[in-house]
């Protein structure tokens, strides 16, 4: 699901801003390229960047546009300590929940990345608006964000989803190693070993995560869903071998790593942890060299 994110209120004398007109703009060019494409697996969705670096205009254009097109509206939520305040400032109201539910962004279509500075008030508003946050833990401790209120989400029936957040920040793309961070984060922070346990994490990582993009036919292995599946080589390492205990000794002591094959929709795309339709090691060269290019050119290494 693709989106491109926008913002058009500066933080800083870097950010790059742009009009209401031209986020539509660019919308509709991503949703007339990428949405049904590809048999149907791709969607567009639209990806404001969120309050405050969003104003009150342009994320309700876009959720009305969304809205119009049945899309995702994708944003961030409560991310930093200063911009919250800076918005319940702003809006004369408690903090970003608020404000976007004053709004009329929150719906079940909307997908709220990071979500940690709320109030006990926020979580039930977000409850009663079935909207989903999205856990991002190794972004959150990488750039020092602050812990998200995950158990008492889940408490309150939120159908929290698991993330890796945006290349600027993350350090990995690994939705193990994310879950696991999550799940720890959470022990650690309530001091309950029994929260966010490992089938409860799984969820978030699989069935939620197909809910939040609006996939019904996703997430888990039942007839009539599509065959999107991944196989994992439990035998491959030593710390996973228990096979009375396989979600856990993979969420606690795996990584990806261990997926050995990917099917999507019935098409094997991994075998033996390698692509099957493209050449993986041309794929990567090329990056690298885009990499070391983009390094260069923002003076990060000398060429």
């Amino acid at each position: 699901t693709f989106g491109i994110s926008t913002t058009d209120v500066a933080e800083n004398e870097v950010t790059p801003i742009i009009s209401v007109d031209e986020a539509l703009r660019r919308s509709e060019e991503v949703y007339q390229k990428a949405h049904g494409r590809n048999h149907g697996l791709m969607k567009a969705s639209v990806a404001p960047a969120g309050l405050p670096a969003v104003s009150g205009k342009m994320a309700q254009t876009l959720k009305a546009w969304a809205n119009q097109r049945g899309l995702i509206y994708h944003t961030h939520l409560g991310e930093g300590k200063m911009e919250t305040l800076r918005v319940a400032e702003e809006y004369g109201l408690n903090g970003e929940a608020e404000a976007l539910e004053y709004l009329g962004i929150l719906d079940e279509k909307t997908l709220l990345a990071h979500s940690i500075w709320l109030s006990d008030h926020e979580l039930d508003i977000i409850a009663r608006s079935k909207a989903i946050p999205v856990h991002c833990p190794n972004t959150n401790m990488k750039i020092s964000d602050g812990i998200p209120k995950i158990a008492q989400m889940l408490e309150r029936g939120i159908p929290v989803a698991m993330g890796c957040d945006g290349e600027a920040s993350s350090a990995t793309k690994d939705m193990i190693r994310e879950g696991r961070a999550g799940s720890y984060l959470q022990k650690a922070v309530t001091l309950d070993p029994t929260v966010m346990d490992a089938g409860t994490t799984f969820k978030m990582m699989s069935i939620n995560g197909a809910r939040a993009l609006g996939y019904e036919d996703l997430g888990e292995i039942k007839q009539g869903n599509e065959a999107d599946l991944v196989l994992v080589n439990m035998e491959d390492d030593l710390s996973l071998t228990d096979r009375d205990h396989r979600i856990g000794n993979l969420l606690y002591a795996g990584t990806g790593h261990a997926v050995d094959t990917v099917f999507v929709a019935g098409e094997l795309k991994v075998r033996n942890k390698k692509i099957q339709h493209f050449d993986e090691e041309a794929i990567l060269r090329k990056c690298n060299d885009l990499i070391h290019k983009l390094n260069v050119k923002t003076g990060y290494v000398k060429e």
